[in-house]
């Protein structure tokens, strides 16, 4: 009895030492839900985006909207845009792309604005110790102005064609 007792702590004490995997945390990350009502697919891939940094307005980034999505595709005219740089700067892991700019989506026959843009990060505190050491971001504010009405983290917003 006191070797199966002994066994039994043993086997207990092995499996209750966590070890640690490769896995790399970085956590979470900004999306801003869109839905395009009245476009293609195509219409909306190829559609032009202008990021003015409120701090810089001489230098506007232009670039496709298909660009600006690689790792979200475009699905019945809904997408998630993310901050990622679309100008190979590292803004860092609590820095964003977008914070403190203007974003415009201009097509064909309209256009319309993301206006101050405010999104502010920070480390998440994790009780895990295999990820202590990790980024393990924190999405603290996303805020923005659509067509006058503000928006928060997570908010769906509707461009009309």
């Amino acid at each position: 009895m006191k070797r199966i007792l002994v066994f039994i702590i043993i086997i207990t004490s092995f499996y209750s030492c966590k070890k640690c995997n490769l896995d790399y945390r970085i956590g979470e990350e900004v999306q801003i839900p869109i839905k395009f009502n009245g476009f293609t697919d195509y219409e909306v891939n190829y559609m032009r985006v202008y990021r003015i940094d409120s701090d810089i307005t001489i230098k506007i980034d232009t670039f496709l909207f298909q660009n600006f999505t690689p790792f979200f595709p475009i699905k019945d005219g809904f997408v998630n845009i993310s901050d990622r740089s679309m100008n190979d700067i590292n803004y860092g892991y609590y820095e964003s792309y977008l914070n403190n700019c203007n974003l415009i989506f201009d097509w064909k026959t309209g256009r319309d604005t993301l206006k101050n843009i405010k999104i502010k990060k920070s480390k998440e505190k994790v009780k895990d110790k295999c990820y202590e050491n990790h980024p393990n971001i924190k999405i603290d504010l996303v805020t923005f102005s659509f067509k006058n009405n503000t928006h928060n983290k997570g908010d769906l917003i509707t461009i009309n064609k």
